[in-house]
């Protein structure tokens, strides 16, 4: 708060799956991750959070999301999280002591860089060999989303010529529980199987731009 000079702040935490789960189908959202491999202290930090910063638990999306979505000309956000370079407005890395001010035409361009790149944090796939400075190179005449979505179906399309194997996703299995969080529901799925269906490079963006996107969850899924 000395760092951005702010007189409040808003603590956000995720809790639980969120929509991505029931969104990816090339490869399991987060299925690289191992839970037990969480801080020893995990669990009371969260509490510690809750109780002492009266931290908002995030149900259904990611912290990042509402982080996202509460960003405006008022507000820094606080991350060390890049994915969070998308978002236009002020930034600032604790870690790094940096702030950072990102336009729209960056933050666009930030986010369809990750439609080629993909994220291997969040087991997201990316096109094979397109790290950030060949996705930049290849969207460096871009201006607009149409510009940018453009050149990410070509660039898939040129992929999955060479890799027929992602044309056949999963979809994952549901089971018949859910839980209630207010007004809404939330299904849990068990495993990470389920009927093969053929997609096309325009279904593999629009499922990559879900996946990376942070904030604005009610209106676009």
């Amino acid at each position: 708060m000395d760092a951005t000079r702010a007189d409040k702040y808003v603590v956000y935490l995720t809790k639980g799956d969120n929509f991505r789960h029931k969104l990816a189908t090339m490869a399991k959202y987060k299925g690289n991750r191992d839970k037990a491999a969480r801080p020893v202290h995990y669990d009371d930090i969260r509490e510690y959070l809750l109780t002492y910063y009266d931290a908002i638990e995030c149900v259904g999306e990611e912290a990042d999301d509402a982080l996202a979505d509460a960003q405006n000309e008022n507000t820094v956000l606080c991350s060390i999280d890049k994915d969070l370079l998308q978002v236009i407005g002020k930034h600032y890395n604790w870690v790094k002591e940096e702030k950072k001010l990102v336009s729209p035409e960056v933050g666009l361009r930030t986010l369809w860089e990750q439609v080629l790149t993909g994220d291997a944090t969040d087991n997201i796939i990316g096109i094979q060999g397109c790290g950030p400075v060949t996705a930049r190179k290849l969207m460096e005449d871009c201006a607009i989303e149409e510009d940018y979505r453009s050149v990410a179906i070509k660039a898939w399309t040129e992929h999955l010529s060479s890799n027929p194997e992602l044309n056949e996703r999963k979809a994952p299995t549901w089971i018949d529980y859910t839980e209630a969080h207010g007004d809404e529901l939330f299904a849990y799925y068990t495993d990470w199987e389920g009927n093969v269906r053929c997609a096309t490079p325009e279904d593999i963006v629009e499922e990559v731009l879900m996946l990376v996107k942070v904030g604005e969850r009610s209106t676009d899924t």
